[in-house]
């Protein structure tokens, strides 16, 4: 039998064989959690069950694929046995929800070194079903080519490479599961052991389990855990493996194999290691060359979330209330993890029809929203509270609300610029926020009043500090746009019936109608300079504007 292990591949294919030319096969099917339900267990991400499982973003490993690919050769070559597979490319997650249809191709090269092995090209394509009934465009979502022979070769009497500085690691195998250190379900928690950590590696024991793919994928968690033991970026893909030599048939389910991963290569945005794989004799069985996983972009934070979505927000809460959220990524992919973490299937979808600046500035004020509102919800006593399961929508004026369980009463305002998002949740009463990048040179006159220039003359004279002076002219663009938004109107295009009368210290009294507001501003720096301002229901004065 082929090492790939038998997986849920196309059914065999029939080679077509000319005299002069090699054989060549075309096989599809169809893949998602109806026809191989195992793959709930590897879904990358955690979400309410109200969501959906499409909404936990299954997807076949990539040890998987690779599976799929050996046995799609070896049905093609029966009379030899796969030793080897060359230049795995995973050019894509591939997801089993909404249903895939896979078209596999197999071709024969014949043996262009050679050396007597027989070579197989496997092409991997897939198109993904439509809600219309349709499928979506055919895309190429793996490569590689397959080595095959009449006999396994000698098993190399190789040692391991060194590593350095090994000790024993923080967490057991179970923890490794149980704290989501890796993400995968039991068809996937192949680990059986973490033997040693080390400055270049990690040595621990994984075991055959019944799901294809699942004995080297669970080699694969022991280099993903050494990368999530790093301080940043510690989330990673599996995307490419240079070579894969096997010295024996695949094992029955239950063996267990002693493997050690030896890091060549780390980059903020990518990981490559060699892996052996021994069995219980000590005697190779696979060696592995060049695995390498894509890390995406991230902090303690991020991984913190991805690991505990329903209790650990990516949002810092600020004194007075408010939320901030920086962006932690530019990696678009890194991105469209976290959008898939937070919103609920009905939001993915309204991400995905906007352009992607503005999908980008959406998501942040969405993530913003929603951990306002859980942190508001945890300190009244709820328990764990995913992302998705609270919704943010707009009224007809485009001001947001909240929905989902526990959000009755509660008022929301959001807003974003640039790399933050900034939000507030009230019960009972309105609330309205805004933040700002600070221009090196604000237009004063169209952005206020000449009483609010005059007003400005006292706090920051033109004559002073020109970067103190734009500070405090943005400070007073989101006091009125904060008191808009409470109003539940916007500014509107008439900024000026929105005037900022009064000022004492941090806080600036906002006038519109005949009433007024406080707005309690802030400002920062980091990573470039902005102002955010925030009003909440106790910050209203009546027609007197007492204070």
């Amino acid at each position: 039998p082929a090492p790939g292990a038998a997986t849920p591949s196309p059914a065999a294919p029939v080679p077509a064989r000319t005299a002069a030319g090699p054989r060549s096969a075309s096989t599809s099917r169809a893949l998602s959690l109806a026809t191989d339900p195992y793959l709930i267990d590897h879904s990358l991400l955690q979400g309410p069950e109200s969501a959906g499982p499409a909404a936990s973003f299954p997807i076949v490993p990539m040890t998987g694929t690779i599976a799929l690919i050996v046995d799609a050769a070896a049905a093609l070559v029966p009379e030899r046995v796969v030793i080897g597979v060359r230049g795995v490319r995973a050019l894509r997650p591939l997801a089993v929800e909404p249903e895939v249809t896979l078209f596999v191709e197999v071709t024969e090269q014949g043996s262009p070194d050679g050396d007597g092995l027989t070579s197989v090209t496997v092409v991997v394509d897939g198109q993904v079903a439509q809600p219309d009934g349709q499928s979506g465009p055919r895309e190429t979502y793996a490569r590689a080519t397959v080595l095959l022979a009449d006999a396994y070769p000698a098993r190399p009497d190789l040692a391991d490479p060194p590593l350095i500085a090994e000790r024993p690691p923080r967490v057991d195998a179970r923890s490794l599961y149980a704290d989501r250190w890796m993400f995968h379900g039991p068809a996937f928690r192949g680990v059986t052991e973490l033997t040693t950590v080390a400055d270049n590696g990690v040595r621990g024991v994984v075991a055959e389990l019944e799901a294809p793919g699942s004995l080297l994928d669970a080699a694969g968690q022991l280099l993903g855990y050494w990368v999530a033991r790093q301080p940043h970026n510690g989330l990673a893909i599996p995307i490419v493996i240079e070579s894969v030599d096997f010295f024996g048939p695949h094992p029955e389910t239950g063996a267990q194999f002693a493997t050690t991963v030896w890091v060549r290569f780390l980059t903020d945005v990518e990981v490559v290691a060699d892996l052996t794989l021994r069995d219980a004799d000590g005697r190779l069985w696979c060696s592995i060359t060049g695995w390498t996983d894509r890390r995406m972009e991230g902090n303690e934070r991020t991984l913190a979330a991805f690991r505990h979505p329903a209790r650990v927000p990516l949002t810092d809460r600020q004194e007075g209330g408010w939320h901030l959220l920086v962006e932690p990524w530019s990696d678009p992919a890194a991105r469209d993890i976290a959008a898939r973490q937070y919103l609920s299937p009905t939001e993915y979808e309204q991400l995905s029809g906007r352009t992607p600046r503005a999908a980008r500035h959406w998501l942040l004020g969405r993530i913003a929203a929603k951990d306002a509102v859980r942190d508001l919800l945890w300190a009244a006593g709820a328990g764990r509270i995913y992302p998705a399961e609270i919704e943010v929508g707009n009224e007809a004026s485009g001001a947001p609300h909240v929905s989902g369980p526990g959000t009755e009463g509660l008022s929301v305002s959001l807003a974003h610029s640039g790399p933050f998002a900034a939000a507030i949740v009230g019960r009972g009463g309105s609330v309205g926020i805004d933040l700002e990048l600070v221009s090196d040179a604000p237009a004063e006159a169209a952005l206020l009043t000449p009483a609010e220039r005059d007003l400005l003359d006292t706090i920051a004279p033109g004559t002073s500090d020109a970067a103190e002076r734009a500070v405090w002219v943005t400070r007073f663009w989101t006091a009125k746009e904060a008191v808009a938004k409470a109003a539940g109107t916007g500014l509107g295009g008439r900024p000026a019936r929105f005037v900022v009368t009064r000022v004492e210290n941090d806080r600036l009294l906002v006038v519109v109608d005949g009433g007024g507001r406080w707005v309690t501003t802030s400002s920062g720096e980091l990573p470039v300079p902005f102002a955010v301002g925030w009003t909440q229901e106790s910050d209203m004065l009546g027609p007197d504007l007492g204070s």
